[in-house]
């Protein structure tokens, strides 16, 4: 049997023309835009509170499954800094293969600049700031034009890169606002260490609730800094029983799951050089 689709109308100069939603809060549709404009002022409160709620239900739900590594294709950790994006080729490395990279170069005698380039693409990695923003510019732009050819294509990791430099002003002027805005985007695609920055604005700002959920996401992810914020909260009665007990489960399955012997090296080294 067919299935026939409605598709709500409106009588405009004697025919029937197909209503448009409100592409802030989708709740009110309208016939054109100077309907939309005369209605502004009466939905305007109850468009914002709306757009806020989508806001948060795509910022605050559950990121997806981690990305592997492209080098070991073991998943990638997430949340605790032991992964690195290289702007070159937008790969997220994880630290056991650019340990192994490193372990290698000296190994064979070579000069650290020899083997201090990308591990995936072999490229040499930005040496200045400008560099950096440009080799970051220039990655988003490319994954655009890809989604716009091909489809969907994650650049969370080029988004998270683009807010630290708006923060810090590396390379362009210091911007808090579009700092926040691309830490959010690439929280929304998935890259939960976009969260640690989120969640100390959110304190800093006195949003406790807003900070404990992005520690809490981050705790499930791995990162044992985030799980002891959580921990604290439930000891502050911020964070439930239930929910510090998730956040445990979630931190010991991410943990087993992006495990590996290289990987522990990796840690050992950098903490005893």
């Amino acid at each position: 049997m067919r299935r026939l689709t409605f598709v709500p109308t409106a009588v405009r100069g004697g025919r029937r023309v197909p209503l448009k939603a409100c592409a802030a809060c989708k709740m009110v549709k309208y016939c054109n835009r100077d309907c939309q404009i005369a209605h502004h002022p009466q939905h305007n409160s109850a468009c914002k509170k709306r757009s806020d709620e989508l806001h948060d239900e795509l910022l605050f739900r559950q990121p997806p499954q981690n990305k592997d590594c492209p080098i070991c294709f073991l998943p990638l950790p997430r949340g605790d800094g032991s992964e690195i994006l290289s702007t070159c080729c937008g790969k997220m490395i994880c630290n056991g293969c650019t340990h192994a990279q490193i372990k290698e170069g000296i190994r064979s005698g070579k000069a650290p600049e020899e083997f201090s380039g990308c591990p995936f693409c072999r490229k040499v990695v930005a040496k200045t700031d400008e560099e950096d923003v440009e080799q970051i510019n220039d990655l988003i732009l490319f994954q655009l034009s890809y989604t716009l050819e091909r489809g969907s294509l994650d650049s969370s990791e080029a988004y998270y890169s683009l807010g630290n430099l708006y923060c810090l002003g590396r390379g362009v002027e210091r911007d808090r606002k579009k700092a926040i805005k691309y830490w959010e985007l690439a929280a929304m695609c998935g890259y939960v260490k976009a969260r640690v920055c989120l969640a100390i604005m959110e304190g800093e700002s006195g949003n406790h609730q807003r900070a404990y959920r992005n520690f809490f996401i981050l705790a499930r992810a791995g990162d044992e800094e985030c799980l002891k914020e959580v921990k604290e909260g439930f000891m502050m009665g911020i964070v439930t029983k239930d929910e510090y007990a998730d956040a445990l489960r979630g931190y010991q399955k991410s943990r087993d799951e992006t495990k590996s012997e290289m990987r522990d090296e990796a840690v050992r080294y950098h903490a005893n050089p």
